[in-house]
C-alpha cells in the first residue's frame, strides 16, 4: 500500500523473497556476492530474482536514483522498491477481463468484485504512477517517495493495457 495525499492505494511491484542465487545465474550470483555479509547477500540475490521475474534484468530502470554504476549485474538494482507502470497496467487489464468473464458466465458477485479492483487500480495508476508534469505514467520508488523521471517504452503500457 502507498499513502498520499491522505488516501491509501493498493499497487503491485516485484517482490522475490528467495535469498538465494538464480539458478540460471548460479556462479555469477556468488560472485557478485563475495564479500558482502550475509544479509546483504540474500538481499543482493532477492533484488536480481526480482530483476529477473520483471523481464527487464538489470536494466537502467531498476537502479537507485542517482546511480553511478551501469555494472552487470549490477550491485545497486532495487527492483523491490519500485512500482512499476508495466506490472499494474497489465493487472488492471486482467481485472477488466475477468470480470468480463464473469458477467458473460453470469457470476454477477465476482464480477462486481473485478470490477471494482479494476476502478481501484485505476484510481491508484492516476494518483500515484502518472505525473503531470511529464504527461505519462511514471515507475514510482515508494521508498524514496518520487517518480524514477526517465522514459521507458513501458511507461505507456495503460494505453494498451
Amino acid at each position: 500500500n502507498i499513502s498520499l495525499r491522505g488516501k491509501q492505494y493498493s499497487l503491485n511491484r516485484y517482490n522475490v523473497q528467495v535469498g538465494e542465487p538464480r539458478p540460471e545465474s548460479y556462479m555469477k550470483d556468488v560472485e557478485l556476492a563475495k564479500g558482502l555479509q550475509e544479509e546483504a547477500q540474500q538481499n543482493l540475490w532477492a533484488e536480481l530474482q526480482s530483476a529477473a521475474e520483471s523481464g527487464w534484468d538489470f536494466s537502467s530502470r531498476w537502479f537507485l536514483p542517482g546511480s553511478p554504476s551501469l555494472q552487470d549485474p549490477p550491485q545497486d538494482t532495487r527492483v523491490r522498491g519500485a512500482v512499476p507502470v508495466h506490472l499494474n497496467a497489465i493487472l488492471r487489464k486482467v481485472e477488466q477481463l475477468l470480470a468480463t468473464f464473469y458477467q458473460v458466465l453470469g457470476d454477477g458477485e465476482k464480477a462486481s468484485r473485478f470490477w471494482a479492483a479494476r476502478r481501484e487500480r485505476v484510481a491508484a495508476l492516476t494518483a500515484v504512477l502518472w505525473n503531470e508534469e511529464a504527461g505519462v505514467w511514471l515507475d514510482y520508488h515508494f521508498l524514496h517517495q518520487r517518480h524514477n523521471p526517465a522514459f521507458y517504452p513501458s511507461n505507456l503500457s495503460p494505453l494498451w493495457a
